[in-house]
């Protein structure tokens, strides 16, 4: 091939501006090293040597190690190709110690970082430590922007390997592999996560920070039964466990699955949560977890709770008994705190780095909020100023960075300030990261207008994701019309105070966990929450009887799909009717959705209709067909004939 003259200006000068980064790593580096430890020794000492050479012989500047590879930055593209080109040919002729052979993975990417001490930060660095992560042992891969602005250099040629989805990163990315004569192309399957088998949700933006922590508890977990994640609210632990669970995902055939429990309000749901996520249909008459452990058993899957620290004693139970007695099954939980079982492993998720991780992740939402948004060189030092007053915590910096449509960096540093000292200290004995996370979101809770927060907080009733007539139906009265309510409710949606997500041709939105419980709590101390409860409790009365009505009819799966929708919110609106003892809206719930809940087998549903049936009195009793449900769930035991016999007793004595 035609070799490209070595670069003689910029050598081992740090490079900025546009910059080619090159990331490289050994192939089963930990295989190796926990089987041949002392060849690994001398091995990597070559290696190091080798990498280092060529990356200073093309002018590249080392500014990174971890693990067992490196990080350059380069002045060109072409100069980077060539480093790592020369580096792998030198690689595969080297006589590595028996019974070794070292086989490094290169990845690059090129974008315009920032540059501070003689460290990099930003998304380009990010992009590129993917891409590597992505290759093979022996591959040169690169992403389209290092790829086009190298064109056609002399002797080297690229291999199109299409659009791939990498780990961390919300959009796909175009890849070339790098192939010259000395270095035919290895034509393995990259590592990528285009599909996988579980229900984790794919990432709508890309994961920054943390990035070690991640490559560290994915290995730690492919060797535990059970790693929990803890940390204060707002820190992150949902969107790194999700991170976590898509790098480690080849290692469970059997799937990767999340349930979702911060929606739910007692433990009794929570083994019901987890065998609905899984399809797990419970046996009459059975345990309620001696059906999951049957289905656990034998399968190698991940199962991710989500948010334990309100269900803790359940979550431990169902981690005890999966430990125990599925030793195949692997558990990542999320919560404030251990479940305190032997043989957990607990990892602390520390905030963002305000420096690096911090200004990274401000600037990445900033500019998908505005995309006018451009970051100068003072800027950076106000954002950085602006993460550490933020404690680091992902969910506050992404809260400011959606209002700077509105203001710039130094205008929200200065309010965020004054809005800490006259909001700090609500809760003397509460830690001094809740204090500031609360300060965090009361400051954004200011920043909309009065209608909206009357709408937030009323929105904070609905215990999972809603549509606009729902919102419309149950927020809405004299204060705020029900043609307000969609504009009001994009505008929350523009300041991140609700998401939104498209599901077929409907539009469905939510509350994040952490801001429905301070609307939750604003609202308690609020007149109208009796009365929003209620008009809740109503819709959902009236939309699972039509529903019902009508599912037996050609268009059951649509209809089905509704309930699935809305379960958590029937769920919240059932245990209302509960409180209030308003008896005639929790039958008419439980009675229209017994067919599908037993359809799906939610098995949650007879829990309900055993609430009600044990509140049976002498001057009101349950309808006889919430007795029919209890029966019919409890069907094989002594109780469900008694249940059924008392339906038939009371029912001439009751008026519908």
């Amino acid at each position: 091939m035609d070799l490209v003259p070595p670069a003689t200006e910029g050598s081992g000068v740090q490079p900025s501006g546009t910059v080619t980064f090159l990331f490289t790593d050994i192939e089963g580096s930990t295989r190796l090293w926990d089987r041949y430890p002392e060849a690994m020794r001398a091995a990597l000492e070559r290696h190091d040597e080798i990498i280092r050479g060529v990356i200073a012989q093309r002018g590249g500047v080392v500014f990174s190690t971890g693990g067992d590879g490196v990080a350059a930055a380069f002045h060109r593209s072409e100069e980077a190709v060539m480093a790592a080109i020369e580096g792998q040919v030198s690689l595969s002729k080297e006589p590595w110690p028996e019974p070794i052979a070292i086989r490094v993975r290169m990845g690059m990417h090129t974008g315009e970082a920032q540059e501070r001490e003689g460290d990099y930060f930003g998304p380009p660095l990010n992009r590129a430590a993917r891409v590597m992560a992505a290759a093979n042992g022996g591959q040169v891969v690169l992403s389209s922007a290092t790829a086009g602005v190298l064109g056609r250099a002399p002797g080297i040629g690229l291999v199109d390997l299409g659009l791939h989805h990498l780990k961390g990163l919300a959009d796909a990315v175009h890849l070339f592999g790098v192939s010259v004569s000395e270095l035919p192309w290895v034509d393995r399957p990259l590592s990528t996560v285009n599909g996988m088998t579980g229900n984790l949700p794919r990432p709508l933006n890309d994961f920054v920070g943390r990035l070690d922590d991640v490559e560290r508890i994915a290995v730690e977990l492919t060797q535990q039964s059970l790693l929990t994640l803890i940390g204060p609210g707002g820190v992150g632990k949902t969107r790194l466990a999700t991170e976590i669970g898509w790098t480690v995902h080849e290692e469970f055939p059997d799937g990767v699955w999340m349930v979702e429990l911060a929606t739910l309000s007692d433990d009794t749901a929570v083994v019901a949560a987890v065998e609905s996520t899984l399809g797990v249909h419970r046996q009459p008459g059975r345990e309620p977890l001696d059906s999951l452990v049957e289905w656990l058993r034998g399968r190698r899957l991940l199962l991710i709770l989500d948010n334990c620290e309100h269900l803790t004693a359940a979550a431990r139970r169902i981690a005890m008994v999966a430990m125990s007695r599925c030793p195949t099954v692997s558990i990542l939980a999320t919560s404030r705190e251990p479940l305190g079982i032997q043989g957990e492993r607990v990892h602390a998720v520390q905030p963002l780095r305000a420096e690096s991780d911090g200004v990274e992740l401000f600037c990445s939402r900033a500019t998908a909020a505005d995309s006018r948004f451009t970051v100068s060189e003072d800027d950076v030092e106000v954002i950085a100023a602006l993460s550490r007053a933020l404690d680091g915590l992902p969910l506050a910096i992404e809260l400011a960075a959606a209002r700077i449509r509105a203001m710039s960096p130094s205008d929200l540093l200065a309010r965020l300030g004054d809005s800490f000292r006259l909001l700090r200290g609500d809760n003397p004995i509460a830690p001094e990261r809740h204090q500031t996370l609360r300060a965090t979101v009361d400051w954004s809770y200011q920043l909309i207008s009065r209608e909206e927060q009357i709408l937030f907080d009323r929105l904070s009733v609905f215990a999972g994701s809603f549509d606009l007539t729902s919102a419309e139906v149950v927020c809405s009265d004299d204060t705020i019309q029900e043609f307000d309510v969609a504009a009001l409710l994009g505008s929350l949606v523009d300041k991140s105070m609700v998401t939104s997500d498209r599901v077929g041709r409907t539009a469905r939105y939510r509350i994040l966990s952490t801001l429905r419980r301070y609307g939750e709590e604003r609202l308690a101390a609020d007149a109208d929450q009796t009365r929003v409860r209620n008009r809740l409790l109503a819709h959902h009365v009236a939309l699972s009887t039509k529903t019902n009505s009508s599912r037996l009819g050609p268009n059951q799966q649509e209809l089905d799909a509704v309930f699935a929708a809305e379960w958590d919110n029937i769920r919240a609106s059932l245990r209302w009717a509960i409180a209030e003892d308003a008896r005639d809206c929790a039958d008419a719930i439980v009675a229209a959705t017994g067919p599908y809940a037993s359809c799906r087998a939610l098995r949650e549903h007879g829990e309900w209709a055993r609430d009600l049936v044990e509140l049976d009195r002498p001057d009101r009793h349950p309808s006889p067909v919430t007795f029919g449900w209890a029966a019919h769930w409890a069907l094989g035991t002594p109780q469900a004939e008694a249940w059924a016999e008392r339906g038939i007793d009371v029912a001439p004595h009751l008026d519908h």
